[in-house]
Order: structure tokens, then sequence, then C-alpha cells
């Protein structure tokens, strides 16, 4: 089974750390990452939801279908858990684009190992976050350099 596109959506939990602009901040970005997860599901494209083990349940903000796909992983990349990374390769998506938290720990360390397995890769760049904002755009920066593609929620939403 192929597909053109794949979305992951990483450590968007109940007990992720408050982050630039507190809770509300944290909303606004899961309200973004709502919109791009509704864009998936109206194409019929995709979604693995991956949550960091011991941090909670999916956040109750995020919109989750019943029937998705939820991957548990007890490392930073999503990549070292097994069961997904099978599914991933028997996919074999075309693009794979990345949202979460924790931009500076899971984030870049889960593009980092797709980039390794030579996956293309759009991290959506302010769907991320971290604890300090300087944080969030270094890594952004740096994924960048290491091969990823980034895109804006909006400039997304322009080409989908």
């Amino acid at each position: 089974m192929s597909a053109d596109n794949l979305l992951l959506v990483v450590d968007v939990q109940e007990q992720s750390k408050p982050f630039w602009g507190g809770k509300a901040g944290q909303t606004r970005r899961i309200n973004q990452i709502n919109r791009i997860i509704k864009t998936f599901e109206k194409s019929n494209e995709p979604i693995f939801y991956i949550k960091q083990e011991n941090h909670g349940s999916l956040s109750p903000q995020l919109e989750v279908a019943d029937s998705a796909p939820v991957y548990t992983k007890k490392f930073a990349s999503a990549f070292t858990q097994s069961n997904l990374v099978q599914r991933i390769h028997e996919m074999r998506p075309k693009n794979i684009f990345v949202v979460g938290l924790m931009s500076q720990t899971c984030l870049k360390a889960t593009v980092q190992s797709a980039l390794d397995e030579k996956y293309s890769i759009t991290l959506i760049s302010y769907n991320h976050d971290s604890v300090v904002k300087p944080i969030r755009e270094h890594y952004n920066h740096l994924l960048t350099k290491l091969g990823a593609h980034r895109l804006t929620t909006d400039e997304f939403l322009l080409v989908k």
C-alpha cells in the first residue's frame, strides 16, 4: 500500500509543558494542528499520532478520529518505535509532514531520523513549539539545513 502524504502528529499530550505564550499559545498551536488534521482527513490521507510514554494521553483539545492509529514511543525519535517504522515502510509515503510539540527534543529527533531514512520531510514550522520561542526558531532553521522542507500552516493550506 502506497500513500502520497502521511501526517505525523508528535507529542501533543496532556502532560506537555507550558509553551511560548502559555496555555493560550499552546491552545493556538493545537488549533492550527487541528486545521492540518482536517485537511488530511478530507483527502483521506493517513495520520499517525505519536505520544511519549509516561506523558499522559493525547491532549483532549486534539481532534483525533476514534479509528486513528496511536503509537507510543519510549525515546525521543518516533522512528525508534518499531511498529510505526514498519507501517511507514509498508506505506512508502512520498512526503511525510510533521507537527507537534517539543521542538528541541522529540520533533528534532523524529525529523532527523526520517531524513536519515531518506524520506521527504516537511515540517509545518509554526505548528510545533518549545518552552521559549528562540529554541523553536533555532530548530526550524537547523532542520531545514539538514534537508527538511518547511511550510507555515497558511502555506500548507494553500498548497493542499
